[in-house]
């Protein structure tokens, strides 16, 4: 995902911004902002290879811009990951109770 940073005020800005989460990358993370929106900046929040370990589910982690001293905001950001049924067969053995043998010592045995 893209964000796109700009100042839209009187001075130039010292920008910041950090992920609560170690699943995800953000780069750039800091920089500077001349004011009057003459130039702006393209950050990127990516999900990287630390989210391969995880099981299917929905994680959440929150992004946080700052005007470094001066103001912030948060994005939210959910990350679901799903059963690979579409690329991988699917087990199933029935029936789906357990079993039980016996008998007398050294056999045979029924079940």
């Amino acid at each position: 995902m893209r964000y796109n940073l700009q100042n839209t005020g009187a001075a130039r800005l010292t920008w910041q911004v950090t992920s609560s989460s170690f699943w995800l990358t953000v780069l750039p993370s800091t920089g500077s902002l001349l004011p009057s929106g003459a130039m702006s900046v393209d950050v990127n929040i990516s999900v990287n290879a630390n989210a391969n370990t995880f099981f299917p589910g929905t994680y959440t982690a929150s992004v946080n811009f700052t005007n470094v001293g001066v103001e912030s905001t948060t994005r939210n950001v959910t990350l679901t990951i799903t059963n690979p049924s579409s690329s991988y067969g699917i087990l199933v053995v029935t029936p789906s109770t357990g079993m039980a043998f016996s008998g007398s010592v050294g056999g045979p045995f029924s079940g």
